[in-house]
Formats: structure tokens, C-alpha cells, sequence
């Protein structure tokens, strides 16, 4: 295959004791990142995202690879998180550091289910938090639903910058997930709507209150002189109204509409799995 410089070779993971082929060596050594099993990207697609990627590791000592293949069940059992720990340990992926796992990034995508994992590795744990994942995730996946693979790679490398830079700024990609639909076990739940605080509930009803009243209270002064009057016929002056023909006038019309709903895009939901020295969240595109 001309897009790589090496032979690529990912075997089917049939027994616990056969490896998978290494994926990240070239035959002149070099670190290869983006590996592109499922053939979806271009020689000069590829060759720009692998420039990108050796870059934001010769900057920031931490790399970041692509893995593309065509279905991630041909690769090991379990769930696609499972399946990209795998992939990471028997390829030797990352730089050795001070944790269980070589410090590190890889985004897994299976293209016949349309499947993705988003993985951190040692370190990188740190770096790529859950909430973190959930950020450049907004910006990717958009691009990858609708098939724009190489501007989706290219914008999960520059999330992957970005949170970088982040940490070593002394301010981590952090937050709630909850506001992305997952609760404190990482479960998706739905995206939770932002509500009021309480000082604006109590501003809005002071408010509410206060307004109408002031408006009533203006009316009322200027209503203290005038007197009651008590037959329907002492508020008509004479011969001032003349019915001359009938007509029906519409002050408002309401309408009832049916929202029509689209077929459910993938990409909802997706779930979160940690331990042994990686964090991922996986889900569909």
C-alpha cells in the first residue's frame, strides 16, 4: 500500500495467546501515527495528518495516533474500549512514563458499524479528561457524520493540541459531564438542560410582580376622578354608532403543528470505561 511506509498487518485475534501484528514501527524505524486499515483517507490526506501528528509530539513529547480499521471485532472481544487497550499493548504504543500504561492518545474508529473510542493512556489520563473528550468530541464528530474523514482527524489532533497546551497552562479540560448527559458513573442519561439559579428565579418574580403593579397603580390614580356610571346607554354618545352591515373579524388565528421527526442520528449517547492505566469514552458516529 503506497500510503505507508511499512508493512501493515493487523491479524484476527482468534486466541488469548496470539499478539497483534505490530502497527507502529516502520522498516526505517521511523514512529508511524495514523494507520489506516480501512483505506478511507488519501496518500496526501494521510501524509498531512501524519506531518500534523509527528509535529504535536515533537512539541509536547506525547503522541497521538489514529487507528482506522474496518471492524474493530475482527481485532479482539469485548466492547471497542477493550479491543483499543489491546491494540495499545501489543503494538507498544506511547512513551514509557511513571504510569501502568505509556502515556498517550488514540482514537479507534470501526467503519462498519460506525463505531469510535477515544482513548487516553497514562499521563495522558491527566490531559484528556472525560469532560475533555466530550469538548473535542462537539468539534470532530460533527465532521465524521457526515463522512468528512479527513477534516474530522484533523480537528481530533487539534483538540488533542488544545488540551495539551490547557494542562501544561495549569488549567485542564475540566468540568461536569453532566452537562453533556452523563451522571457521576458515566452513564448517558440525556442532556441536562441549563436552569436558572436561585437569585434569578427570585430577581424574575420580583420582577414579574412588581412591574404589573406599578402599571396598575399608575392606572388607578388616574381613574380617581372619574365617576360611575351605572346603565349601558349613559356611555353612548347619541347618534354616534350606526351599524351599517355585519362582518367577521379574526383578532388571532391558532394553528397546530406536528413536528416532523428525522430519522435519529448515530452518535447519541456512548459510555465511559477506566482502569488499568486508560480512560475511554466510546460511542457511534
Amino acid at each position: 500500500m503506497k500510503k505507508r511506509l511499512f508493512a501493515l498487518a493487523l491479524a484476527l485475534l482468534m486466541l488469548a495467546a496470539l499478539a497483534i501484528p505490530a502497527l507502529a514501527d516502520s522498516t526505517d524505524g521511523m514512529m508511524v501515527y495514523i494507520i489506516d486499515e480501512a483505506d478511507i483517507l488519501t496518500y496526501n490526506e494521510w501524509q498531512s495528518l501524519e506531518e500534523k501528528a509527528e509535529k504535536l509530539y515533537a512539541e509536547y513529547g506525547i503522541p497521538a495516533y489514529i487507528v482506522i480499521v474496518d471492524d474493530y471485532s475482527d481485532y479482539g472481544s469485548g466492547g471497542i474500549w477493550s479491543v483499543a487497550d489491546a491494540i495499545w499493548d501489543a503494538n507498544e504504543l506511547g512513551i514509557s512514563g511513571d504510569y501502568e500504561r505509556a502515556d498517550g492518545f488514540m482514537l479507534l474508529m470501526s467503519m462498519s458499524e460506525r463505531d469510535f473510542d477515544n482513548g487516553s493512556y497514562g499521563k495522558g489520563q491527566e490531559i484528556l479528561t472525560d469532560y475533555g473528550k466530550l469538548i473535542i468530541e462537539d468539534d470532530f464528530l460533527g465532521y465524521f457524520r457526515n463522512d468528512n474523514w479527513y477534516a474530522g482527524f484533523d480537528a481530533y489532533l487539534s483538540g488533542i493540541e488544545y488540551c495539551i497546551t490547557q494542562y501544561n497552562s495549569g488549567t485542564p479540560v475540566d468540568g461536569d459531564i453532566g452537562e453533556y448527559g452523563y451522571n457521576e458513573n458515566g452513564e448517558y442519561v440525556g442532556k441536562r438542560e441549563k436552569g436558572f439559579t436561585l437569585g434569578e428565579i427570585i430577581i424574575t418574580a420580583l420582577a414579574s410582580l412588581g412591574i404589573p403593579g406599578i402599571v396598575v397603580g399608575i392606572g388607578q390614580s388616574k381613574m380617581k376622578n372619574v365617576h360611575k356610571k351605572f346603565e349601558a346607554m349613559d356611555y353612548i354618545v347619541p347618534n354616534s354608532m350606526r351599524l351599517t352591515r355585519q362582518q367577521d373579524i379574526f383578532t388571532h388565528v391558532t394553528q397546530s403543528r406536528r413536528r416532523i421527526e428525522r430519522e435519529s442520528s448515530s452518535g447519541g449517547g456512548g459510555s465511559f470505561h477506566s482502569g488499568g492505566g486508560s480512560s475511554h469514552h466510546s460511542g457511534k458516529f
